[in-house]
């Protein structure tokens, strides 16, 4: 799956579910879900896109993040989205 996140929200029919992150969008390396059904990634500040650009994530900033992974069993697109999640950085 990949986490993603972006400056804005909305709510679009896509896949499964709903895409909620919008406006800027910026994409981390894919993770594979464990066993449990959960997936995991340490976000490094020093990296792309974190640490520059359109995506840069600084002290005080808001960013909505979200999950896309793969859904087969589901039916309909093969794919879902997790629920969205706003983050503030504090500063």
């Amino acid at each position: 799956g990949i986490f993603y996140y972006g400056s804005g929200q909305v709510q679009l029919p896509f896949g499964n579910g709903f895409r909620c992150v919008g406006g800027s969008v910026s994409r981390l390396p894919s993770v594979t879900i464990a066993n449990n059904g959960r997936a995991f990634y340490q976000l490094d500040f020093t990296q792309p896109p974190a640490n520059g650009g359109p995506g840069e994530i600084t002290p005080g900033s808001t960013w909505n993040f979200q999950f896309w992974y793969r859904d087969p069993q589901g039916g309909g697109h093969g794919f879902n989205l997790s629920d969205g999640l706003e983050v503030t950085f504090c500063p």
